[in-house]
């Protein structure tokens, strides 16, 4: 291609003219949906095969496969044309027929300037029109291709194979230690963190550093390097869906690199009745959530399950209000809320995001996490404009949150202002016993057999008889081996009222939980216990998590159950 073409091709990107890569053709998965007669059209897929021939049409041209000739490309809301190698045209029936024609012949026009300059020039250019929903997918398949992440041979295999293993187990988290010579592999599931495998050092390293580099081709602009730290996150297809997503964080470690692979389902909302709350919890998060103006947080500790609560909570939000999301990264993509990605770290941006969404008029905002003075002040002015609020914050429990938010910029007025805090809930995800193999006496093997004595005494004790469980460590086929058999929530929804207030002005949080407790409302240690006298929790697990049990969180949990009970009936 001449000097000339080139130029004229750089000319034609200011009016949607633009040079396509070669050596790009639609993935195999785009593909094998197509064959299925699955066409993707803007938010909805539908079936339609009279659109799949030309699909299939389009396909067999492989215009962005062969370097003859370049493709060219318009896409623009007055056009949409794609010219191949082999000199025949796709179109979709332009709209506004002036604007159309003029740049369908600028691009006719190129296509044959280069066509007699060579034994082409003689070809008659031929014209396909075909639907916008199989244009529209086509270009789907070559974006996709064109991000697809080089990675050949046993590395890409071995790499498929660990994220494809842990998806399907319903693993949390993937750990990878490498230790120069020895690199060790860790599975989280069930909040339990076990030995996967163990492989060389130089495979360990390889490993990591396909992680980085197919996650470039998912979405991710970071390399790994072994000498700083990498916080960043990209989308990973299994079977295609392309519904996972993995955030990574990597870190130099004394001996080599520590590697954590985070997996998030996007397609996965819980609903919050299965997740493991009580129904007067429910009850009273759907009354803090309901509200038109203030802030509601959800507070725990790292991989507490905060984002998905959060985002059951606002997938319930009805289509009518407006909801603006800012978060990063983005984990979960939901129809009638508008997503901003946003690095909550940048203040200069978060000052920027926060003149736009003022103007972007939302009911509700939700910001992924408060963790700097920055997005505390976001969350500070879209709340007293009028607007309901929802953030997560790393804390243990709610009575903790308020020094938290204190340290982070936010004014003790503010906390006990009215319209501004609706309320707190904080929860822990806690494995759930194998009932076909847990223990009616303790006997962990971390424990010798006098510890394990003197705790069954304790929690005895603790328990006033009650018949309770423990982690068979040695378990059964049904769990795995494991001794557990699921995750579930201890938890504790707080509404703000005047009494939480004026503990919050004269700092007194610290009383918190015990008016709670007085009040016949769970606190995480008393809904901890109501599952220990279920048999879901082993208590000495659950201790290993959250402060000690006593007695008191006992008859708490007896107190709140019969509450929450007469509560419901006031309400039936």
């Amino acid at each position: 291609m001449s000097r000339d073409d080139i130029n004229d091709i750089r000319r034609y990107q200011g009016e949607g003219v633009y040079q396509v890569p070669d050596s790009l053709e639609p993935s195999t998965s785009v593909i094998e949906r197509a064959r299925e007669g699955i066409v993707r059209s803007a938010d909805r897929i539908e079936v339609h095969p009279e659109r799949l021939r030309d699909y299939h049409e389009m396909l067999e041209y492989k215009p962005l496969g062969q370097k003859e000739i370049k493709a060219v490309l318009e896409n623009s809301p007055s056009l949409k044309i794609l010219l191949t190698t082999r000199a025949v045209v796709f179109v979709v029936e332009p709209r506004a027929k002036t604007a159309a024609a003029r740049a369908y012949s600028r691009v006719i026009m190129l296509f044959r300037k280069y066509l007699d300059e060579n034994k082409y020039r003689h070809i008659t250019i031929s014209i396909k029109k075909v639907s916008e929903a199989v244009f529209t997918s086509y270009e789907e398949a070559r974006k996709r291709a064109q991000s697809a992440p080089v990675i050949t041979g046993g590395d890409n295999n071995m790499l498929s194979t660990l994220f494809n293993t842990a998806i399907e187990e319903g693993v949390s988290d993937i750990h990878i230690r490498y230790r120069g010579d020895t690199t060790i592999v860790l599975f989280r599931k069930n909040q339990l963190l076990q030995t996967r495998e163990v492989l060389d050092g130089d495979v360990g390293r390889r490993l990591i550093t396909a992680i980085f580099t197919i996650g470039q081709g998912g979405g991710s602009t970071k390399d790994f390097s072994m000498k700083q730290s990498i916080d960043t996150s990209f989308k990973y297809p299994v079977n295609a869906s392309g519904r996972h997503m993995i955030l990574i964080n990597s870190r130099p470690e004394e001996r080599g690199a520590k590697v954590v692979a985070r997996i998030r389902d996007t397609q996965d909302i819980l609903p919050l009745a299965r997740a493991g709350y009580e129904p007067a919890q429910l009850k009273d998060l759907k009354a803090i959530s309901s509200k038109h103006q203030g802030l509601t947080l959800i507070v725990g500790e790292t991989n507490s399950g905060k984002s998905t609560t959060l985002t059951t909570i606002i997938a319930d939000i009805p289509s009518e209000y407006a909801v603006c999301e800012v978060a990063d990264p983005i984990e979960v993509l939901l129809p009638n809320v508008d997503h901003f990605p946003v690095s909550t770290d940048d203040e200069e941006e978060m000052n920027r995001v926060q003149k736009d969404l003022v103007r972007q008029d939302p009911n509700v905002l939700v910001v992924g996490e408060i963790r700097s003075a920055t997005t505390a002040a976001l969350t500070s002015t879209i709340a007293y404009a009028g607007s309901l609020v929802f953030s997560t914050l790393h804390a243990p429990s709610v009575g903790s949150s308020f020094p938290r938010l204190l340290r982070f910029g936010v004014e003790l007025d503010d906390l006990q202002a009215p319209n501004y805090l609706n309320g707190l809930v904080a929860q822990y995800l806690l494995p759930i016993l194998c009932v076909q193999c847990r223990l009616e006496k303790m006997a962990a093997p971390m424990l010798t057999a006098r510890e394990n004595l003197e705790s069954q005494f304790h929690y005895e004790s603790i328990f006033k008889g009650e018949q309770i469980y423990f982690r068979n460590y040695s378990g059964c086929s049904a769990c795995q081996n494991t001794g557990v058999s699921g995750i579930t929530l201890a938890a504790e929804v707080l509404t703000m009222d005047d009494t939480i207030r004026k503990m919050v002005s004269k700092r007194e949080w610290y009383n918190i939980e015990p008016h709670m407790e007085e009040s016949g409302m769970y606190t995480k240690h008393s809904h901890a216990a109501k599952k220990i006298l279920d048999g879901q929790f082993d208590p000495h697990m659950i201790e290993s998590r959250i402060d000690p049990f006593t007695a008191r969180h006992v008859e708490s949990a007896t107190s709140a159950a019969k509450a929450s009970i007469e509560r419901l009936k006031r309400h039936v």
